[in-house]
Parts: structure tokens; C-alpha cells; sequence
């Protein structure tokens, strides 16, 4: 069912047609160490005031490149490429741990999580999980990283003091993405194949409830303070805004194929990523109504995986082979990045 060679990760289940494109792999993958919870990537939280950052590494952004094997190192200032690494077999979502020092590559063709040196940009470590390891999330504290595993149905915990999996969590059908509250508490899992949220106890790593959430759910964000979870349903055409305690939704129609969302830090908007038309479509959180469009590509570009932080809304292009980087306050584009064959997922080491 699951293969890295399979483009484009639309579903059979319940009806729905399966549709492949080129430059995309299996996996998922979107992080910005921003302080909000970002869907398939990892930690949200800022350096705590005990936090070492590492030494010598400044802001970069990391891109993973799923057709090339390969993770491309953004310059976050100057917006270019300073370096490019191989980082293991369709790389998919990725996070950073909260000083800088490691990244976390799910490798959705290889079964495994390579770990990544921020310094030497060197891979130190490759960690066993399950069948196609798409999205990847950090607890606020670095000390656990989640892993939804598609092909396998569950989810990963790997601990990061030993790169060992401690526990393997069943979830609902082909879990593409992960993402931890704010306060570390409980973990989200985006089921695609099932059309469910599973909502994890991260302590005692185990679902104790699923929500419904779509036909198609992909993309997870978390609103500051985590009452709310915006979820891109794709073949629908739609945001869920699903209330974490109620499981109550308000639906916010979008353009075609939206793939993912990140709520900006004030909370206030939610940027979605249209594979169909190009676009970027902004939600006001306040009256779930779309207020802005932002053209990013075209039919064929694909953007597939977004971001926020209050200094950019970041955007990987597929078709394009390019990261977007978009200025929040403006909602222009104000960069476009090469990097490399079926850019997927992304993170930024802000420390």
C-alpha cells in the first residue's frame, strides 16, 4: 500500500480515487521551531533558558529533498543554500531539538530516523521505527520524538537520550502526521486513511480518544493555546477547525488539494497550502472565513508542506523544486529558494 516510490500520497479508502504526481514520495514533514505546534515536523518550543544552543550555527532552515536522498542547508538570512547532505532514503519530516544540536529525518524509504549533527552536518545516528515514517514532533523539552509510521499504522516514540524506540502506540489507518501540545501533555495524529485524529497521552503513550476529522486529514496545527486543531482535509477541499475538547468542527471551504496548515504565532491566522492551484489561502481564526489568497505557483508546482514563524511563512514547492518564503505582514513573496528534486519537508534551527 505504502511504497517511496509512490508520488502522491492521496488514498483509496472509503471511495476516494488515488491520483499520483510526479516529484513527491511518500513521507511527510514541515517544522519551524516557532513555538506553535506545526504539522508533520517536531518540536514548536523555543531554547528554554537552560538551553545550550550549538555553538557556531546560526539560523538555518532544512529542507528535505525526497527524490534526490538529500537535505538542503538554508543560509534563513541570506535565503540560499549553504550546503547540501545526504540524509538517507526519501527524506521526509524533519525536526530540530530545541538547542540546534541534532535533526531528526524520517527516512520514509528506509524504515528508520536518521539523526543529524547541526555542526558537521553529519548523520550521527540511524533509529529503527516503523513502515514508511512520514511526519515527525518533538516534545517541547527534546527528550521524545513521535514518529507516525503510514505503512504501519502507529506511532513511534523515540527516545532521544538513547536514539531508542521505547514504545510503538497503535493509531487509526496510514497516520501521515504528528504534533505535541504546546505544554507537552498530549500528541496528535493525522490518520488519512481513516479520517480520524488520534489523541495521544504523551505520558502514558496511548490513544485515549480519536476525533473525527475529514475524509482525508493531513496536515495538523495547534492554535497557541491549544484549543483548537486546524486540519487540511485534501480531497475535500476544506479546513477542519476541531475543537480538542469537544471534537466539535466549523468547516472553512479552501482551494483544491489542501495538504497543510500552520496557525502564525499570534494565533490569529492559518496558512494553508493548495496543491491544486498554487495558492496559499489565509484563514482568519476569529471568523473561519478565508481573507487572503497568496499565489505562490501554479497547477503543477505543488505546495505541499507550510510553516509559520513571525518573521516568515515558509513553503515547500514539489513540481517547482523550490521553498517559498513568504513575509507574514505583507503576505508577498519575498524569496524563492532552489533546492533540491521534490523539496518535502522543512525546519529552522532558530537558536
Amino acid at each position: 500500500m505504502f511504497s517511496a516510490l509512490r508520488i502522491r500520497y492521496d488514498v483509496v479508502s472509503r471511495g476516494v480515487s488515488t491520483r499520483l504526481r510526479p516529484a513527491l514520495a511518500v513521507g511527510m514533514g514541515i517544522l519551524l521551531t516557532s513555538g506553535i505546534p506545526a504539522a508533520f515536523g517536531g518540536s514548536v518550543s523555543e531554547p528554554g533558558p537552560s538551553a545550550t544552543a550549538a555553538p557556531g550555527v546560526g539560523r538555518r532552515v532544512y529542507v528535505t529533498n525526497q527524490l534526490d536522498n538529500t537535505l538542503s542547508v538554508i543560509d534563513a538570512r541570506s535565503n540560499k543554500v549553504i550546503v547540501t547532505v545526504q540524509a538517507g532514503v526519501a527524506p521526509a519530516g524533519v525536526a530540530v531539538s530545541p538547542d540546534g544540536k541534532r535533526v531528526y529525518i524520517a527516512n520514509s524509504g528506509a524504515t528508520r530516523v536518521s539523526v543529524l549533527d547541526s555542526q558537521t552536518n553529519k548523520i550521527v545516528a540511524t533509529v529503527p521505527v516503523g513502515t514508511n515514517p512520514t511526519g515527525v514532533s518533538l516534545s517541547p523539552d527534546g527528550r521524545f520524538l513521535y514518529v507516525a509510521n503510514g505503512g504501519s499504522n502507529n506511532v513511534s516514540v523515540l527516545d532521544t537520550r538513547t536514539n531508542r524506540v521505547t514504545a510503538t502506540i497503535p493509531v487509526g489507518i496510514s497516520p501521515v502526521s504528528v504534533v505535541f501540545s504546546r505544554d507537552g501533555g498530549t500528541v496528535y495524529a493525522a490518520n488519512l486513511g481513516s479520517g480520524t485524529l488520534s489523541v495521544i497521552d504523551a505520558r502514558a503513550h496511548r490513544v485515549v480518544r480519536d476525533l473525527p476529522a475529514g475524509r482525508t486529514p493531513a496536515g495538523i496545527a495547534l492554535t497557541p493555546d491549544g484549543k483548537s486543531a486546524y486540519v487540511a482535509d485534501e480531497t475535500a477541499a476544506k479546513v477542519l477547525a476541531v475543537n480538542t475538547s469537544t471534537g466539535q468542527t466549523n468547516t472553512v471551504p479552501v482551494g483544491e488539494g489542501p495538504f497543510d496548515v500552520a496557525v502564525a504565532p499570534d494565533g490569529r491566522s492559518a496558512f494553508v497550502a493548495e496543491l491544486g492551484p498554487g495558492n496559499v489561502s489565509v484563514i482568519d481564526t476569529g471568523s473561519h472565513k478565508v481573507s487572503s489568497t497568496i499565489p505562490v505557483g501554479t497547477y503543477g508546482s505543488d505546495p505541499f508542506n507550510i510553516e509559520a514563524t513571525t518573521q516568515a511563512v515558509y513553503v515547500t514547492q514539489q513540481g517547482a523544486g523550490v521553498l517559498t518564503v513568504i513575509d507574514p505582514k505583507t503576505l508577498k513573496v519575498v524569496a524563492t529558494v532552489p533546492v533540491g528534486n521534490s523539496p518535502y519537508g522543512v525546519a529552522v534551527n532558530r537558536s
